[in-house]
């Protein structure tokens, strides 16, 4: 395929081509960062299309359908001008256009997980970017990008080793669980030496005996009436818990919980008992 000129076309000129090897539509989500992007950085890479099949047309697209998409739905909502120029290689030959819209999908391969949270870092560090901001540049919901920034924050150790696959993306996200860099690389070491470098033990490291929102004594003291004993709450970042921190004041609340359900469904009882640890054997 010979290097062919690049012109520019408004979104008017346009027009999907049927030939288009993308027939199955890419996700809401994905089209929405598209849109952010383009709106926030321009167009990055330009369309591939042919000329009109007669003159006064519009030219094909064969490649950058989505970003065509796009484009158009940012004009409508007056976020870019009609005249907006959308840069174009035009290639003549139909067959080569063709090629065109298969490898321009099929011939490249995403950024690795580890390098695209390293990358969110950066801009957060090197450039004050706040995940708000993050998040409004890349139409990605502000939590995803928190948790973006969390695990790009992990000792390096830690992320190489995640990289390298001595890790799971499970057990990095379990180290967000304390920011203290020299905490993680100890705790990571201790727990590398055991063999037990998995999530469930790095997270009972960093929360040692915090008590899930989930877990039965909490919704049964709820976590509303925690709080307002004075009980601390930690939001889990990738799970949709939080974590009751004195686990202490928590067992007292239950305790009064119950004695007061003693007190009211008691009457008559010579005696009321419980356990909170009952097994069927107690009978």
């Amino acid at each position: 395929m010979k290097a062919t000129p690049i012109k520019n076309f408004t979104a008017s000129q346009l027009v999907v081509s049927k030939n288009n090897a993308r027939k199955t539509p890419a996700s809401d989500i994905a089209d929405a960062e598209l849109l952010e992007s383009i709106a926030n950085q321009g167009l990055l890479q330009n369309l591939v299309v042919r000329p009109p099949a007669k003159a006064g047309g519009k030219h094909i697209v064969h490649a950058g359908g989505r970003r065509l998409k796009a484009i158009s739905a940012l004009i409508k909502a007056k976020r870019l001008p009609a005249s907006y120029k959308i840069p174009c290689q035009v290639i003549t030959d139909e067959a080569e256009a063709d090629q065109a819209t298969i490898s321009e999908n099929t011939c490249r391969a995403p950024m690795g997980r580890l390098d695209e949270l390293e990358a969110y870092g950066r801009l957060q560090e090197e450039h004050g970017y706040s995940a708000e901001d993050l998040a409004k540049h890349f139409g990605k919901p502000v939590k995803e990008i928190r948790q973006v920034l969390a695990l790009s924050a992990v000792h390096p150790e830690i992320r190489q080793a995640c990289r390298s696959g001595k890790i799971n993306i499970d057990s990095l996200e379990a180290f967000t669980l304390s920011t203290d860099l020299e905490r993680q690389l100890a705790v990571f070491k201790s727990l590398r030496s055991a063999g037990q470098l998995y999530g469930h033990y790095i997270r009972t490291e960093f929360s040692g005996q915090s008590c899930r929102s989930d877990e039965d004594i909490a919704k049964i003291v709820g976590v509303t009436a925690y709080q307002k004993a004075g009980g601390g709450i930690e939001e889990a970042l990738f799970q949709e818990v939080k974590l009751l921190m004195d686990p202490d004041l928590l067992a007292r609340l239950f305790d009064q919980r119950v004695q007061a359900a003693i007190e009211k469904e008691g009457e008559g009882w010579k005696v009321v008992k419980y356990k909170p640890d009952f097994q069927a054997h107690d009978l």
